[in-house]
């Protein structure tokens, strides 16, 4: 994880820090293939962060519904914030926050991840 330039503010003293964090990439279950690592934006910091969007731990393993993030080339951004799913020992699928994602994709394998991604 590396500190990004902080997003702009009128007043610097409320610019909202950001990360940059590199993942490698396992496979790809449907859409373009990043390269076999890319950097994920994430708005926030460890200590300043959006509501239910923890911080990522090294050494988890995620399924990420990315996009290509405007104006800095190879970085990417999740396309909403229940887009990020962690992998637990079983790589069944944890959605990291509630909603309507969640009751479709909790528990399920990536098998069935892919099944349901590719439809």
């Amino acid at each position: 994880m590396a500190e990004g330039p902080p997003l702009p503010a009128d007043d610097p003293e409320y610019e909202i820090p950001t990360q940059r964090i590199t993942f490698a990439t396992i496979s790809i279950l449907d859409g373009a293939s990043p390269d076999s690592e890319f950097v994920l934006f994430r708005t926030g910091s460890d200590e300043l962060r959006l509501a239910n969007d923890p911080p990522y731990e090294p050494g988890e393993r995620y399924v990420l519904f990315i996009r290509p993030r405007a104006g800095e080339s190879g970085t990417y951004l999740p396309v909403a914030p229940d887009g990020r799913l962690r992998l637990d020992a079983g790589d069944d699928a944890e959605a990291v926050i509630g909603g309507p994602v969640r009751h479709e994709v909790e528990g399920l394998s990536v098998t069935e991840l892919d099944a349901k991604v590719s439809r």
